[in-house]
């Protein structure tokens, strides 16, 4: 009895199952135990990235920063300059409490212009013709700068500064009004003085309570 003749599918699988076995006996060989210690003992090689991100804000910053171009903090903080970064934390914390001082000093001016404003109401028991005009005028800024001197505690820089903008253009106008009376007259020279005092002690306020909102800012971020 005659055989039948293996067509070339049969052939073609034989082949890969001799192929498949070569492979298997390859990746055998490559991996052995021996080939594993081997791979152990090679050098690591550091990579060398071109971006680094901040642990803090996950900003990206370039591989040779320092400091994070974001948030300030230092990008490796295992580094040196932690140290450098923890020696400006301190000195805004310094800064911003070197300006309470003045801006409480501006505040305190604004509770005794309250104070001085509203003894202007007494104005109605006086028999000057105007008497009921500067009462209402006296009792409506003793109101605003008790207002401004409360807002103070919250926006002090935006308080500081209308009360500035308020006291300023008042003296401007008591200034220009009395001209001849300001320097020939005892209480003209007093009244010229303690305007340039209050208005300095605003200006100062308003200086510092900017400095204490872009250092808060710089906090809020850190």
């Amino acid at each position: 009895m005659k055989r039948p003749r293996k067509g070339l599918f049969y052939w073609a699988k034989i082949g890969k199952l001799q192929l498949m076995g070569e492979e298997a006996q390859y990746l055998k060989v490559f991996n052995m135990p021996l080939a594993k210690q081997l791979h152990a003992r090679l050098p690591v090689v550091p990579l060398n990235p071109a971006f680094i991100i901040c642990g803090h804000c996950r900003f990206v910053n370039e591989a040779h920063y320092h400091f994070c171009t974001n948030c300030g903090a230092p990008v490796l903080p295992e580094s040196h300059p932690q140290t450098l970064y923890r020696l400006r934390m301190r000195q805004r914390l310094e800064m911003l409490s070197a300006t309470e001082a003045p801006i409480q000093s501006a505040r305190v001016i604004l509770y005794l212009l309250t104070a001085f404003c509203g003894t202007g109401v007494a104005l109605l028991l006086s028999e000057m013709d105007e008497r009921y005009v500067m009462s209402v005028i006296a009792a409506l800024l003793a109101v605003l700068f008790g207002v401004l001197a409360w807002w103070s505690r919250h926006k002090p820089f935006t308080a500081l500064l209308i009360s500035f903008v308020i006291v300023a253009t008042f003296s401007l106008i008591a200034f220009v009004n009395r001209l001849h009376q300001t320097f020939a007259t005892l209480q003209g020279v007093y009244g010229s003085f303690i305007s340039i005092i209050v208005l300095y002690i605003l200006l100062r306020g308003i200086r510092n309570a900017y400095r204490a909102d872009i250092i808060k800012a710089e906090l809020d971020i850190l």
